[in-house]
C-alpha cells in the first residue's frame, strides 16, 4: 500500500511540474501583450473612477451650498437672530 501511494505521489509530482512547464512555455509569447492590454485596462477603469470621484465630489459641494443658502433663508423667513452665527463668505463653505 506505501509503495502505491508513493508511486502515485510520484506520477502527480511529474505531472504538476510538466504542466507547469508548458504554462509557462504558453505564457512568455503572450505575457507581453497581456500584460500592456492588462495596464491599459486598469489605466481606463483608474481614470473612471477618477472622474466619477470628481462628479460626486462636485455634486456633494453644490448639495452643501444649496443646503445652507436654504437654512438661511430659513432662518431670515421666522425672523431669527442671526448675528450670533457665523456667517462664512461666498465660495469659502468646504
Amino acid at each position: 500500500m506505501d509503495a502505491i501511494n508513493l508511486i502515485l505521489f510520484a506520477v502527480l509530482f511529474v505531472l504538476q511540474v510538466a504542466i507547469i512547464i508548458l504554462l509557462l512555455r504558453r505564457r512568455s509569447g503572450d505575457a507581453g501583450r497581456q500584460t500592456e492590454l492588462l495596464a491599459r485596462q486598469l489605466q481606463a477603469q483608474d481614470n473612471e473612477r477618477r472622474a466619477q470621484i470628481e462628479r460626486l465630489e462636485a455634486a456633494v459641494q453644490t448639495l452643501r451650498e444649496d443646503n445652507y443658502r436654504q437654512q438661511v433663508k430659513l432662518l431670515e423667513l421666522e425672523h431669527a437672530d442671526m448675528h450670533r452665527f457665523f456667517v462664512p463668505k461666498t465660495g469659502t463653505a468646504l
